[in-house]
């Protein structure tokens, strides 16, 4: 009550009224206070585009979008097609390996034209750190794609979950990172249900197969055949992810 009836201003309060009082004690007409406010919304929206954009990549590199992808080639397969022997099934994974990276790479020249930012090192150190990656994943794409015309799509997605394995023997091995008891209990989990699902689809392929067409023995040499080579596969895609 004595610094009210000495004629003391009052306590300023906090946040944005603190703000917009400063600014107009000083000559400001409050045009700062929204310019700061709509600068923070654009901030906000940026980070949360980042934000998705992030998890989109962590959901694709998980293996999340090539749900579709599989599917898709699985029936692709299934087409039937006129070849040089006559009609028969799509089987042809390196042409379909051959399409998708020579998509890839006419990506290149949209990155030059880009104006992108030259690299530091040599060319050559360029070309080694791109080449072998992009092997990698020549290999394990083609090797995905030929297990898959021998089994299911929803065998070689649980199937692909082999490459957990392999990165966790490749980081003690390579890294030498050793493994806490929950990562080998989990990877061991991995271990046991790729052999639980690799056993379903081979005993599966056996009992679907027709005594006209195929013996149930090579029909389930096959799909064991298949599950092989994805499995194979996926020791490229460990590399690429341990090494690179």
């Amino acid at each position: 009550p004595t610094a009210r009836a000495a004629g003391a201003a009052p306590a300023p309060r906090r946040g944005r009224r603190l703000d917009a009082r400063s600014s107009t004690s000083t000559g400001s007409t409050g045009d700062d206070v929204l310019v700061d406010a709509s600068a923070g919304r654009r901030h906000r929206r940026w980070h949360a585009d980042l934000r998705d954009a992030h998890h989109a990549e962590r959901r694709e590199a998980d293996g999340e979008g090539h749900d579709d992808l599989a599917n898709q080639v699985k029936t692709l397969y299934q087409t039937q097609a006129e070849g040089l022997e006559g009609p028969g099934p799509f089987t042809k994974p390196w042409f379909l390996s051959f399409a998708m990276f020579l998509g890839m790479l006419l990506a290149l020249p949209l990155h030059f034209a880009s104006g992108a930012q030259k690299p530091d090192v040599p060319w050559t150190e360029v070309a080694w750190r791109c080449s072998f990656p992009a092997l990698c994943d020549l290999m394990a794409t083609t090797f995905g794609s030929m297990g898959l015309i021998f089994v299911s799509a929803s065998t070689f997605q649980i199937c692909r979950g082999a490459s957990v394995v392999f990165v966790a023997l490749f980081t003690v091995a390579f890294l030498g990172r050793p493994l806490s008891r929950s990562q080998v209990s989990g990877v061991l989990m991995v271990v046991m249900a790729l052999c639980v699902i690799g056993r379903a689809s081979v005993a599966g392929a056996g009992k679907s197969a027709k005594p006209e067409e195929s013996p149930p023995e090579a029909a389930e040499a096959a799909a064991l055949f298949g599950v092989l080579l994805i499995v194979g596969a996926q020791v490229f895609q460990a590399v690429q992810f341990v090494c690179f």
